[in-house]
């Protein structure tokens, strides 16, 4: 049988462990607020280099478009660039003003990523511009009467070497330019 003191015997039992987790809750809560009201103020200052920037120029004369990139950043950089048409509008052919021709074509065997890249053979000091190159476009039989020539171009976003062979670093690959060909595409770590 129930009794008045048993039941009064519980409620306490109910009552010390309700009163242990009011307890343990405002201990941790005391911890929980510093957590989120505590600052720290460190002075001095770490110097960050800014990403590199580039800017492309294309003019047309005729049928060809003459490009040019320059460095617009505040650290050198290595540029690459590629040319996208229709393959059943137009042929394209690439060809420098300058000699010796500081742009260089990959091997086609250098994998669909890389394969039609043009690498500049030299590191672009902030300011800089590369050579011209001229990129000459001619329609196909059949092409349509009016269709895009895409140049995209990207900088290298780590300068590994400034010597020769030159080193840099687009995005996961590393390019190696050494004389007159890119001596080596891989991806680095």
């Amino acid at each position: 049988m129930i009794t008045v003191k048993k039941i009064l015997a519980s409620n306490k039992r109910m009552l010390v462990i309700a009163l242990a987790v009011a307890f343990a809750l405002t201990l941790g809560a005391g911890t929980a607020w510093a957590y989120y009201t505590d600052s720290v103020r460190s002075d001095g200052a770490v110097p960050v280099a800014a990403p590199p920037t580039t800017d492309i120029t294309e003019e047309m004369d005729g049928n060809s478009k003459l490009v040019t990139i320059t460095n617009t950043g505040e650290i050198s950089t290595l540029v690459r660039v590629k040319v996208f048409c229709a393959a059943n509008n137009a042929a394209v052919a690439f060809s420098t003003p300058t000699s010796p021709a500081r742009w260089l074509a990959t091997d086609e065997a250098a994998g669909d990523d890389e394969s039609g890249w043009l690498y500049y053979n030299a590191v672009l000091a902030p300011g800089e511009s590369t050579d011209v190159l001229r990129i000459d476009v001619t329609p196909l039989d059949g092409a349509a009467d009016e269709f895009d020539v895409v140049v995209v171009q990207q900088c290298a976003s780590k300068v590994i070497s400034r010597e020769m062979p030159l080193v840099g670093q687009f995005g996961e690959r590393e390019v190696t330019v050494q004389g007159t060909e890119v001596a080596s595409l891989f991806v680095g770590n």
